[in-house]
């Protein structure tokens, strides 16, 4: 099996949440150290639709249906546009589901809409070396992240002494582990003090962080606010998933 293909796997078993949670914390492992899987990561958040995929539905299937409609998908970063085919199609069936149970069943909480897209967010400061003898301390911090040890990053973060110019890298890490420790509260008053303007490729990521700890908080007017940014900016991150949200809470 191809590396491609065993990424693909990887990534369509996570999405479907069939992957134990040791399996989980080796494939967030992984992104740390796999610029390739990180990047089809990456590109996948970007493609998902309000909600984790939950279906069992194997979008490869539907790749050798549709192989012959590519030419009208849009071409990505020199990556296997195929695959990227049956992710999309598994996040349209996702998506039309979702929409259902909305109409038949109501609006959606704004606690769901946090639980559904809440993840967090890939290590893209520093690279893991598989092997290194020698770890410094923001190796050490890093690879906690990637196994989903959230509070020993919060605590090593503020024990840190570490350069200045890491801080805003280092306070942004810190305000996710708490959103994935339900210390959203705390997580928000990180977000607010951060210098968008000193970390301008993380606008959009600012702002999607900032808008889940408004929904989780029920506060739609600051939730509305933040997505609107992402939509308004020059960055790709998040935008399609922000329109979602934005019009499922406008609901």
């Amino acid at each position: 099996m191809s590396i491609e293909q065993k990424n693909l796997d990887l990534l369509d078993n996570y999405f479907n949440k069939v992957l134990s949670v040791e399996e989980e914390k080796d494939f967030i492992h992984k992104l740390n150290s796999d610029a390739q899987l990180k990047n089809e990561f990456e590109f996948v958040l970007d493609l998902q639709d309000m909600m984790r995929v939950e279906s069992n539905v194997k979008t490869k299937i539907l790749l050798k249906e549709r192989e012959k409609s590519t030419s009208q998908l849009r071409p990505v970063k020199k990556i296997n546009s195929f695959k990227w085919l049956k992710i999309a199609a598994g996040f349209a069936l996702a998506f039309a589901a979702f929409n259902f149970l909305v109409n038949t069943q109501g609006e959606t909480s704004f606690v769901d809409l946090y639980d559904e897209n809440f993840t967090p967010y890939p290590n893209d400061v520093v690279r893991i070396e598989r092997g290194d003898s020698v770890l410094d301390e923001l190796n050490r911090i890093f690879i906690a992240y990637g196994n989903a040890e959230y509070e020993y990053v919060v605590e090593s973060i503020d024990k840190s002494n570490l350069e200045t110019d890491l801080n805003q890298n280092l306070q942004f890490y810190k305000a996710v582990s708490l959103m994935a420790l339900d210390k959203n509260v705390k997580a928000e008053q990180i977000l607010n003090n951060l210098n968008i303007n000193a970390m301008p490729d993380y606008f959009n990521q600012i702002h999607w962080y900032s808008a889940l700890n408004a929904i989780k908080a029920k506060d739609k007017q600051s939730a509305v606010r933040h997505l609107q940014d992402i939509l308004s900016s020059e960055d790709s991150f998040r935008k399609t998933s922000a329109k979602k949200l934005l019009q499922a809470i406008n609901k």
